[in-house]
């Protein structure tokens, strides 16, 4: 996918009606586009008014957005290019050129989810850690959208909602006994917890 010229977007046309489309992903103007391809997955930026916006395509061709890049001035951002090994981007206004790191840095990613999208991060499955060598994970795996898929869902641990748990609360009566079944996914192997819940209400003792 080349994104390389914003030009290559705009197609001059004389129509008689109105032309309707879907409408796009950006809820600001646009003034530079740009990707970067990294293994399987597509990155695009978009820039505008001091800022860039990052995205993904996910394998069903959406794009996802990962976070927003601020340029720290008060510039329009005309131009993105790319460092040759791809880790560093540059956002080239009227006046300023300002350099930034193309990926996420993995050491403030606090979720998996906002780890597992930065094409140079990865999630230490069982040591909860962003981090962008998979030798760092002293336990499980290292999740990544590359090696994983390009869909957070089918990447990161989670607690599969059942009937009791749907919403992500539970509701227990006082003095009631009851065994509640959580069960995980994308853990090294899928786990059925059985709790036994006991909610007991002591009376208070003046």
């Amino acid at each position: 996918m080349a994104c390389n010229r914003l030009g290559q977007f705009i197609v001059p046309f004389e129509v008689d009606s109105p032309t309707f489309g879907v409408r796009v992903a950006f809820t600001s103007e646009v003034s530079a586009l740009n990707s970067l391809a990294y293994e399987d997955t597509v990155y695009l930026y978009a820039g505008s008014h001091q800022t860039i916006e990052q995205y993904y395509f996910t394998a069903d061709n959406l794009l996802v957005s990962i976070r927003n890049i601020t340029t720290k001035t008060n510039e329009q951002v005309n131009k993105i290019k790319f460092s040759p090994d791809g880790e560093y981007l540059y956002a080239l206004s009227p006046t300023h050129v300002v350099k930034v790191k193309a990926s996420l840095d993995c050491s403030t990613a606090t979720s998996c989810s906002e780890c597992v999208v930065s094409f140079l991060c990865g999630w230490c499955q069982l040591d909860f850690t962003c981090t962008g060598q998979n030798s760092s994970c002293t336990n499980g795996q290292w999740l990544n959208v590359q090696n994983q898929g390009t869909d957070t869902t089918n990447t990161c641990p989670y607690l599969q909602p059942n009937s009791d748990t749907s919403d992500g609360k539970y509701t227990q009566p006082a003095n009631v006994t009851k065994n509640l079944t959580i069960s995980t996914i994308n853990t090294v192997v899928s786990y059925n917890y059985i709790l036994m819940i006991i909610i007991i209400i002591l009376p208070i003792l003046l």
